[in-house]
């Protein structure tokens, strides 16, 4: 039998607080950085010069593609949406050189609230092309042989500004970039997700920010809710929660998301 929202999923070890089923809030929708990022900083491409430009451009169908993380649930269906994208209908056979590249530092603290999380999608990706400019350097890829570099960046963050009545319900909502370092093109969106807990996400902001703005906070709200509620039998993994409070697991919010983007990433990014 399905749950409803605000039926209890699990109790704290202690007894004093309860975990939720939620309900699914906030929408897929394509954004413009710039708006939403104030004094957005413009991420470099890889070469100016229209020769070198050119040069790219004239590869044979040839793809790298850059993950900026190494989790399987961000992997699994970021490498799928890749997929979709550069297997377009009468196109010639595409080859894909891929990269996982962990980033060691976001610039938006472990738990990002919005739109701190399109910021932090968009550190990755400017972290992500420092790591390729030296293997070009180094000689070990040569950057201008290939039709696209596509660097693909996932940050979910906390957005506290979905309405519900008269109240605002916060909710994980999942960040995605899409940029061509040769070409300088990119796509933004952000997606849907499951309602956070108010009093949870109290626990977890008691641990304090990085920043002036409270939106870099150092504890997760996936760390907090397994702190709380995991049991022996029952552990519960900081980084998907998603799946113990909504018939949904992070995955699934991510392949909607990509899902969305696609048409879109198609027209932007892959067709010229």
């Amino acid at each position: 039998m399905s749950m409803k929202a605000g039926e209890v999923v699990r109790v704290s070890k202690n007894g004093k607080c309860t975990l939720e089923f939620q309900h699914i809030y906030g929408e897929c929708r394509i954004v413009d950085v710039c708006e939403e990022i104030e004094g957005f900083k413009k991420l470099k491409t890889f070469s100016t010069e229209p020769s070198d430009r050119m040069q790219g451009n004239q590869g044979i169908g040839e793809y790298i593609i850059a993950f900026t993380s190494e989790k399987k649930e961000k992997i699994n269906p970021l490498r799928s949406f890749v997929n979709g994208l550069l297997n377009l209908p009468g196109s010639n056979k595409v080859l894909v050189k891929e990269f996982r590249i962990k980033v060691p530092n976001t610039g938006v603290g472990e738990q990002p609230y919005s739109p701190y999380g399109l910021l932090g999608a968009r550190n990755r990706i400017e972290y992500v092309i420092g790591e390729l400019d030296k293997k070009h350097q180094n000689k070990e890829i040569d950057l201008k042989h290939y039709k696209g570099v596509l660097i693909v960046s996932l940050e979910s963050d906390i957005c506290e500004d979905c309405q519900k009545g008269s109240e605002k319900v916060p909710y994980d909502q999942p960040n995605l970039i899409l940029y061509d370092y040769l070409s300088g093109r990119m796509i933004a969106a952000t997606g849907k997700g499951p309602g956070v807990q108010k009093d949870i996400l109290d626990n977890a902001k008691r641990f304090g920010f990085e920043d002036g703005k409270g939106l870099a906070g150092i504890m997760t709200y996936g760390n907090t809710v397994a702190k709380l509620f995991s049991t022996d039998n029952e552990e519960i993994e900081p980084s998907d929660w998603h799946s113990v409070v909504c018939s949904f697991n992070r995955e699934d919010f991510i392949a909607e998301l990509c899902l969305f983007v696609m048409p879109d990433a198609q027209a932007t990014i892959i067709r010229q």
